[in-house]
């Protein structure tokens, strides 16, 4: 059986006012059967519906992924196709972009792992690989609406076979050498180990795209805000697939003494990201002159 092909016709209006109806269509062919199913999802709100045809009033604002999926009649279903779909507040929004100011490799028990002299997240002999990237987040002010929490990754090289890596929450602390374990610097997020998203295949030598993180991002760094932490961190895990395969994908990530680093991208409602200086009056010096 040859699998289905899927293919998003139209999504309208794009870009969108958070409440505005928007309009999917989408189609999906089969060269030796039929379509019985199709499913359409959104990086942000989840799954959209199960029709070839539908429309929502219901999206949250942010960068949605969007994917349709499309099965046969002999229950194969099709790679997604996927597109971007820019849903606004209908308010101000601003943007704020920050690259990390810690990132490091480490394994399932928390040492840095290094693969041929470099630093690589995947799987090696001693276990899992996982990376850890954090951000100062102190210039998010608490009041601020964050409507989308944004990340994307420097890849410097790849090797093994293609798979996915997931975005995972870090709730304890992070430090140079052990960031499971050390107090040297301390790192927070909401829940532990909890997946946000999926990240994109990524290729030698170039950013990933930007990876929306969806409505627990955007809650866990308001969290961080409104309880004064100034820090936030995500990490990077090869996905059950690759750490159950034979041949692994591994992805050498920049750090943050190399060229390039990871970065954050938060939009929000609110006062722009320049704050303001405050001004300062002397009103009077009475009298002056004086008398010792």
């Amino acid at each position: 059986n040859t699998p289905p092909t899927a293919t998003i016709t139209s999504i309208s209006p794009n870009p969108a006012t958070a409440g505005q109806t928007v309009t999917f269509t989408g189609s999906g062919t089969d060269p030796d059967g039929t379509i019985t199913a199709y499913e359409w999802t959104s990086s942000i709100n989840g799954l959209l519906s199960t029709a070839s045809t539908f429309s929502t009033s219901s999206l949250l604002p942010g960068t949605h992924t969007i994917s349709l999926r499309v099965r046969d009649n002999n229950n194969a279903w099709s790679a997604p196709a996927t597109d971007s779909l820019i849903v606004s507040s209908g308010g101000s929004e601003y943007q704020l972009t920050l690259t990390s100011t810690y990132s490091t490799d480490v394994n399932s028990s928390g040492t840095k792992y290094y693969h041929d002299g470099a630093d690589w997240v995947g799987r090696g002999n001693s276990g899992a690989l996982r990376a850890v990237n954090r951000w100062n987040i102190s210039g998010i002010d608490p009041s601020w609406t964050i409507t989308s929490v944004e990340v994307r990754f420097y890849t410097e090289s790849t090797a093994g076979s293609p798979g996915t890596l997931f975005l995972t929450r870090y709730g304890t602390s992070h430090g140079e050498d052990n960031p499971q374990a050390d107090t040297g610097a301390q790192v927070y997020s909401k829940i532990n180990n909890t997946p946000y998203a999926s990240l994109p295949e990524p290729f030698s030598g170039s950013w990933t795209p930007w990876i929306n993180l969806g409505p627990a991002a955007v809650a866990d760094i308001a969290w961080c805000r409104m309880g004064g932490l100034g820090t936030w961190s995500a990490g990077l895990k090869a996905s059950d697939a690759i750490e159950s395969g034979t041949t692994i994908r591994h992805a050498d990530f920049s750090e943050d003494n190399e060229t390039n680093n990871a970065e954050l991208r938060v939009t929000y409602i609110g006062g722009s990201s320049s704050n303001t200086p405050p001004t300062a009056t002397i009103t009077s010096i009475s009298p002056n002159p004086a008398t010792a």
